[in-house]
């Protein structure tokens, strides 16, 4: 699990000609896969599997992070209005994973603390996965 002594960002805000709000996110943080569910089934603390508690955990290590990048920031999230985003992930096991799964992940982490909510997502940038040394999560987030 991310130290957060161990956590490093780097994070813009800015406005576009016309008046469009961006956020860039770069942090070194390992991003765990989504973990696929068949209908009618959920996640249980008593009957959680390996895959299922590494992806919960990571969600709530992203979720923490997303919030303290923001409030250390000031920055408020996008509200309920059409957005886009584009996430890079990278690191030494990145390359094992569905690139829409790692997509998945941190869109659900971000929802509440980056912008309220990803039904509002309505346009995707080119994402991009690979092979690394260390981790590496790119977020770039835009008003549409």
């Amino acid at each position: 699990m991310q130290n957060l002594k161990d956590l490093t960002w780097d994070v813009n805000e800015w406005h576009d000609a016309d008046g469009k709000r961006h956020i860039s996110f770069s942090l070194n943080m390992y991003v765990r896969a989504y973990v696929r569910q068949t209908r009618g089934t959920r996640y249980r603390s008593d009957n959680h599997g390996k895959y299922a508690r590494q992806y919960i955990e990571c969600q709530n290590a992203l979720k923490d992070t997303f919030r303290l990048v923001m409030d250390l920031n000031k920055f408020e999230p996008f509200g309920k209005q059409p957005i886009g985003c584009a996430i890079n992930v990278f690191g030494p096991m990145a390359h094992r994973s569905d690139l829409s799964n790692l997509e998945k992940a941190v869109e659900d982490a971000a929802n509440g603390q980056v912008w309220h909510d990803d039904r509002w997502i309505y346009e995707r940038g080119h994402g991009r996965k690979g092979k690394a040394d260390n981790d590496l999560l790119e977020l770039h987030v835009w008003e549409i």
